[in-house]
């Protein structure tokens, strides 16, 4: 599979780390993250 460019790159693999510490987020509240804002000690970065 050929990626059509570098910034194509870029992107897919921003997107996946991204989302695998979302998912692990996610995972390690045991819950949604969003179900009521930031928590005490969860940053908005």
């Amino acid at each position: 599979f050929m990626f059509p460019s570098s910034q194509a790159i870029l992107d897919y693999a921003t997107h996946r780390l991204l989302w695998s510490w979302y998912r692990r987020d996610s995972e390690a509240q045991g819950r949604e993250p969003d179900q009521d804002g930031e928590g005490p000690d969860q940053g908005s970065s």
